[in-house]
């Protein structure tokens, strides 16, 4: 059986709220959104990223991790794993090229977990949202903690060259 405590709990903090309260929250999400898009790009455009554009998501961004020219997925997925490491939780790294395949009821689904089969902007992306609640401090920690991910990243895969040198 459900339970009932999730249904209670938001509509006991939306009448909290009430109607001016919860548009407030929706302002800053907005604001917040904007705020930490254009701060998201200036700092992808700094490291050889970039974030893809899709003006009709207002919530999430998207990271295009193709210019990493990681060997596998599973190393673009190992950034994933290192930012949970670092406490991040939100973001959720996508194969679009050579990603899982799944097959429900007899349907093959290539690139399990991508929105599309064949998506050709990037070969992986990355994507981290700006939900309500959001506060400035955890998106600027986010981009601390996602610099050091891509550093020690690099480490390795020089490491790695070396090693096959």
């Amino acid at each position: 059986r459900a339970s009932m405590s999730p249904i209670l709990d938001l509509f006991i903090t939306l009448l909290s709220l009430g109607k001016s309260g919860w548009m407030a929250v929706l302002k800053k999400r907005r604001d917040m959104f904007k705020s930490f898009k254009t701060k998201l790009q200036q700092w992808t455009v700094q490291r050889g990223l970039r974030v893809l554009e899709v003006p009709w998501n207002r919530i999430s961004l998207a990271i295009d991790l193709s210019s990493l020219n990681l060997d596998s997925g599973t190393a673009a997925t190992e950034i994933g794993s290192a930012l949970f490491t670092r406490r991040v939780s939100g973001p959720r790294v996508v194969l679009c090229e050579n990603g899982p395949s799944k097959n429900i009821g007899g349907m093959v689904f290539s690139n399990y977990g991508s929105h599309s089969e064949h998506y050709s902007a990037a070969k992986s992306y990355m994507t981290c949202a700006c939900a309500i609640g959001c506060e400035q401090q955890e998106l600027d920690e986010f981009l601390v903690r996602f610099d050091h991910v891509l550093k020690d990243l690099k480490k390795k895969e020089k490491s790695i060259s070396r090693e096959q040198a």
